[in-house]
């Protein structure tokens, strides 16, 4: 003990070095005699691989610099277990880290660090690494592994000779170390990975890490074999479907196509007439173009006659117009003149108003200083009156010294009421505080009842999740229960229990869906109002039933008994009758026994295939189901002939709903216990209410002294506060005094300023009469320019009438001419759409261009549009008669009849390819599930093996898909920790995190025992553990590694029990780091092992 304190207190200083210490401990006590320098440690470990101790290519020594957390520390492991302990954050990892690094490891099998640069010591350079492995045959490989921060690389040394990756990889290789192999290396962070996974990942994991080099492969082609196979497969029904399809639908139009080609004959007859008739209706179209070409001519020469006569006149307009806008351009010159002269006027008459203001100025100015004098009279002479009546009130105050001499006495009173209130509180802080414990404990009273009754909620609450409607209807049915003659009694699954929690699974199980969620009505009328309001109102759906005594008034429960008594069932192997599980209300117990026969119901906790054979012939059909904790049974009576029995079996789920169950007798409990604590409560108040009024009236007594002395202080401040009003009021008397203002000399100088003014004023007077002489003569000068433009207007309204009277029979020519032109433009677009359209059926360019053989077929029609236009019409007939059918149906049966072959071709090719890949599948299935089947059978035989050893049980399967989805194949783990429990499966449903930890250890381990392997490192499997765990598994991992043969095995923990089996074979490394701490190589174990052994003897002596 006083080692483990010693070793506590030194992680408590700050280290500056990292060192490891091997120590083999014996039994829990350290070995005594043991007194060796760090030089004999090393030469002792050389002679144990001389011995043989040591396996091939198990780790005889490691050396880390400036590694993670380390300055320098180099472990010597031992043969056997290497226990690494101690606190978080001193290192452990690091070490498991090194060994993965020096040796040719990935950083990502370490899950932590992306970077290699990442380990190297912060602030540091560089790092390196250095590993020795144990080579019976020849020299031990010693692995050097150089890291550098700046180019985040390495360089690799083996056996003091410059290397690479490959050759390392190599000779760790041919040492048999698999890094990548979850049965060998686990780091920290991949143990909670392995801890996570489901049952699936489990069985590629355990394939990877103990199978054959094929079984992983095969799995995985498997799962791709069965993906491909359901493709094939649906592709194959596909494309049968489509075969038949299509070959159906051809047969269905058959007919219709027959008649679609009879209707071809007709449109082909059809679209030569009309080809004939759009050359013949361009024949007529052309002679009308020309004639109208004609008039177009005759109208251009009229027009051109017009324009000729108007030109003259139009040139003299144009002349008149360039005069107008000269004249125009001097009116606006002469127009912006008079502007401006209006504006210099106007701005003159704005100086000129100013001056008004300039002369009013002064005289305002002076007004302001005589107003000002007279109310400094006023001031001067109310200031001497308000000092005078202040002094008179300075008289009435009272002396300083009776006021100083009445402030003490009160604060005197104060202090012994504060001393008093001082013991009264004390008083009531000591009760307030028991009675304070009383509702602290009260309150944790009602906390615990809220919980023992968050059943019924949590219960609601699972219900909201998985039936939405029922949840709904309870809620309204909680605010709407006085609208019914009687309670509707809610679905069971909120108010039925079950009265042993051990057969929860098989009471759910009895409750059907339909019935989990039923309401029952006890009279017919609530069952209608309720049915109403449900469907009409909440437009919800949800099962009510009526009460069977409504129906049948003598009914009861008693009425529905077993047919025989417990006692006699167990012969069988039954343990209960249902009806006697289930707490319920009675309406609920009726509607079981009526409609599902409640009370013939068995209840077993297992039961064989021998013991289900032998129920059947013993019972005769009298029960009619029962219960086992995974399946329900119905038993089946052949209603004719010898009236066999049969069964039908049914798995049953995890209960959902009646997992919660509330407690009664504890709710009472808890009630019972809040009214005595209430009782409790109560005694306090009278005490506390008599302290009170005291501390009540002399609170009242110290606000009246407080309120005299207040009073007495204030009567001092008014003093003072006085005193400095009347030194300030005498100080503004003098300041008005010395302010007086000389009315005769502002008299002057007001009458100097208006003088100035006036001056001025006259100058700016004559300004303006100048402005206005230059504006009159501008007004001439504008007014002759309007004059001369008015007289060129009127000249030319003159011309302008003229030239109206000429451009009217002018546009009468153009109207003339351009309806020559729309007519003849008409009649040749008229002519070139009957072109257009006689090229585009015909497919040629002009009459010229057609081939005689088609010139015969048109001569074979009539020559006249009329007759044309009555052949067009017979075939057209003939045509619509078939126009119901689509005109691509033709198409569409040849071109199915084509797809008809293509699909028959790859239907046969689909079958085909089909039986291949399922004789495929079976072989490669066969070749992968017996040896998978086998190795498994070795692993549960270990991991069975290793959970007897500690009391327990454990079992390993395969879990297999009968789908055969090869992806659904998984490793089903049952644990068993306790002996009244069944084995079940290993889930964090179940299983709390310790019980986890150890079943994931054990299956490593029994993984690990199947396999071989120089070295096992596992970090930190004991986190989450129990004491009583965490020492089974230790003692379990020591009795592996003692075996002959056995794997070299690091376990890392940042602790480790007391009194541990420690054999031979087990060496304890203490990690310690910190910034005071000396060098690995400096530390002396010699006298560590002495004061370790005196400390043990002295503890001896004094037990």
């Amino acid at each position: 003990r006083k080692l483990n304190m010693e070793r506590q207190n030194s992680t408590l200083r700050a280290p500056a070095e990292a060192s490891a210490v091997g120590t083999r401990l014996l039994n829990g006590h350290i070995e005594r005699g043991i007194k060796r320098s760090n030089t004999d440690l090393v030469s002792s470990a050389k002679k144990k691989m001389k011995k043989g101790e040591h396996l091939k290519g198990s780790i005889v020594r490691i050396r880390l610099h400036n590694f993670l957390t380390f300055d320098n520390i180099e472990l010597l492991p031992g043969p056997g277990l290497n226990v690494i302990v101690g606190p978080n954050g001193t290192g452990k990892s690091s070490v498991v880290c090194g060994i993965c690094l020096g040796l040719a490891g990935h950083q990502r099998l370490l899950g932590r660090a992306k970077e290699l640069k990442d380990f190297v010591k912060y602030s540091k350079p560089k790092a390196y690494t250095e590993v020795e492995l144990f080579n019976p045959s020849g020299t031990n490989p010693l692995i050097r592994r150089e890291i550098t921060r700046d180019s985040n690389s390495s360089t690799w040394i083996l056996n003091g000779k410059s290397s690479t990756m490959k050759e390392v990889q190599r000779v760790v290789s041919e040492m048999n170390v698999q890094l990548a192999n979850k049965c060998q290396f686990l780091p920290q962070d991949m143990v909670v990975e392995f801890a996570r996974m489901n049952s699936f990942q489990v069985l590629e994991e355990t394939e990877k890490a103990v199978g054959t080099s094929e079984m992983f492969e095969l799995h995985q082609k498997l799962k791709n074999m069965k993906s491909s196979h359901k493709d094939i497969f649906s592709s194959l029904k596909e494309k049968e479907e489509m075969l038949e399809k299509k070959t159906r639908e051809n047969q269905l139009i058959q007919n219709d196509v027959d008649r679609l080609r009879e209707r071809q004959h007709a449109l082909t007859c059809l679209e030569i007439l009309k080809e004939k008739k759009c050359w013949v209706l361009y024949e007529a179209a052309r002679g009308e173009y020309l004639e109208m070409k004609k008039n177009k001519s005759k109208a251009e020469s009229r027009w051109k006659k017009a324009q000729n006569e108007n030109k003259p006149l139009e040139n003299q307009l144009k002349q008149l117009e360039t005069s107008i806008a000269s004249y125009n351009e001097d009116e606006q010159k002469c127009k912006r003149k008079v502007g401006d002269k209006q504006r210099d006027v106007t701005r003159s008459k704005e100086v000129l108003d100013q001056f008004e203001d300039d002369i009013d100025r002064p005289r305002e100015e002076l007004e302001n200083k005589k107003k000002q004098e007279r109310q400094r009279q006023g001031k001067l002479t109310r200031a001497k009156a308000e000092i005078e009546e202040m002094e008179r009130q300075l008289c009435s105050f009272v002396s300083e010294d009776d006021i100083k001499v009445q402030l003490a006495e009160k604060t005197d009173e104060l202090k012994e009421i504060g001393r008093k209130l001082h013991d009264i509180q004390l008083q009531q802080q000591q009760i307030s505080e028991q009675k304070q414990t009383q509702i602290e404990q009260k309150n944790r009273h009602h906390e615990e009842l809220r919980r023992v009754r968050d059943v019924v909620n949590r219960r609601l609450e699972t219900l909201r999740q998985e039936n939405k409607s029922c949840y709904d209807v309870v809620q309204w049915l909680r605010n709407h229960q006085d609208r019914f003659q009687r309670p509707i009694i809610e679905p069971m699954i909120l108010v039925a229990n079950c009265r042993d929690q051990q057969y929860l699974k098989q009471v759910e199980g009895f409750l059907n869906n339909r019935d989990k969620f039923s309401f029952i009505a006890q009279t017919r009328e609530d069952l209608t109002l309720l049915r109403r309001e449900v469907k009409e109102k909440l437009r919800m759906s949800v099962n009510i039933v009526l009460d069977p005594k409504v129906l049948d008034h003598t009914e009861d429960i008693s009425r529905y008994t077993p047919f025989a008594n417990i006692s006699v069932m167990r012969q069988y192997g039954f343990e209960q009758w249902m009806v006697n599980l289930i707490d319920a209300p009675a309406p609920i117990l009726r509607v079981l026994c009526k409609y599902h026969f409640l009370h013939f119901v068995l209840v077993a906790k297992e039961l064989f295939p021998d013991q289900v054979t032998k129920i059947l012939d013993g019972i005769d059909g009298r029960a009619r189901s029962f219960y086992t904790s995974s399946e329900n049974f119905t038993i089946i009576v052949s209603r004719h002939g010898s009236r066999q029995t049969s069964s039908k079996r049914r798995y049953l789920e995890n209960p959902l709903y009646l997992g919660s169950t509330l407690d009664d007798s504890r709710v009472q409990e808890i009630e019972q216990q809040i009214k005595d604590v209430d009782r409790s409560i109560k005694l306090f108040d009278d005490p506390l209410a008599d302290l009170g009024q005291q501390e009540h009236k002399l609170r009242r007594d110290d606000e009246t002294i407080r309120q005299e002395k207040t009073g007495l202080m204030a009567s001092r401040r008014d003093k003072a506060k006085l005193v400095s009003t009347i030194k300030a009021r005498r100080t503004r008397l003098n300041e008005l005094e010395n302010s007086v203002v000389d009315i005769e000399a502002e008299e002057e100088t007001c009458r100097l300023a208006i003088m100035r003014v006036q001056r001025d004023r006259v100058q700016c007077a004559k300004k303006i009469a100048s402005h206005f002489k230059g504006l009159v003569a501008q007004l001439n000068e504008h007014t002759i320019a309007l004059l001369n433009r008015q007289t060129i207007v009127m000249e030319r309204e003159g011309v302008q009438k003229r030239f109206a009277d000429l451009k009217q029979c002018l546009e009468e020519a153009q109207a003339q001419l351009n309806e020559a032109k729309r007519l003849a433009d008409f009649a040749k677009e008229k002519a070139r759409h009957c072109l257009t359209d006689a090229q585009r059926l015909s497919g040629v360019t002009s009459p010229n261009d057609i081939t005689s053989e088609k010139r015969e077929k048109y001569d074979s029609y009539p020559n006249s549009l009329g007759e044309i236009e009555e052949r067009i019409h017979e075939y057209k007939t003939k045509a619509d008669l078939c126009y119901s059918l689509d005109t691509g149906l033709i198409e569409q049966f040849e071109r199915r009849n084509t797809e008809i072959e293509e699909l028959q071709v790859e239907v046969n090719e689909l079958q085909a390819q089909y039986t291949g890949h399922n004789e495929e599948v079976e072989e490669m299935k066969n070749n992968w599930l017996g040896p998978l089947k086998s190795l498994i059978s070795k692993v549960d035989q270990k991991f069975s093996s290793f959970f007897s050893t500690m009391g327990c049980a454990g079992e390993v399967s395969l879990q297999e898909d009968k789908d055969n989805d090869f992806s659904k194949y998984g490793i089903a783990i049952k644990v068993k920790f306790r002996p009244k429990e069944e084995l079940q499966i290993l889930s964090t449903s179940r299983q709390s995190g310790g019980e986890r930890s150890v079943s994931t250890m054990l299956y490593l381990m029994a993984l690990q025992d199947i396999t071989s392997c120089p070295f096992r490192a596992v970090d930190e499997i004991n986190q989450g553990m129990d004491p009583i765990n965490e020492r089974r598994v230790f003692n379990l991992i020591v009795s592996v590694v003692n075996k002959p043969d056995s794997s070299q095995y690091f376990l890392l923990t940042p602790k480790l029990l007391s009194d541990l089996n420690y054999t031979a074979s087990v060496r304890v490394h203490a990690i310690s780091n910190g910034v005071e701490m000396s060098p690995f190589s400096n530390w002396n174990i010699r006298k560590f092992l002495d004061t370790a052994g005196s400390m043990y003897e002295d503890d001896e002596e004094e037990q």
